[in-house]
């Protein structure tokens, strides 16, 4: 493993997307498929929510995309994700 260790403290949201995605994945590759993940950090809209999925998380958690976006963002990906 890597020692991702912040710089700063208090990072969130969009400071975190890339970091988070590329730990994702690491854990993805070391857990296998078959456990479960919730992936968080950076998810402010559809293109960052997709790309967890497709890095291997089970389920997405959001918070700052909630705080900025609003309340309406869970609905807006649960629409625009249906078919994924």
């Amino acid at each position: 493993m890597h020692d991702y260790e912040p710089k700063d403290a208090g990072m969130s949201g969009a400071a975190l997307l890339d970091l988070s995605n590329t730990v994702l994945s690491h854990f993805r590759k070391y857990l296998g498929k078959d456990f479960p993940i919730i992936a968080s950090g950076g998810v402010l809209d559809l293109e960052s929510y997709h790309k967890k999925i497709s890095l291997g998380a089970d389920l997405v958690q959001l918070y700052t995309g909630i705080i900025y976006k609003g309340p309406g963002l869970v609905q807006k990906l649960v629409n625009e994700t249906r078919d994924f």
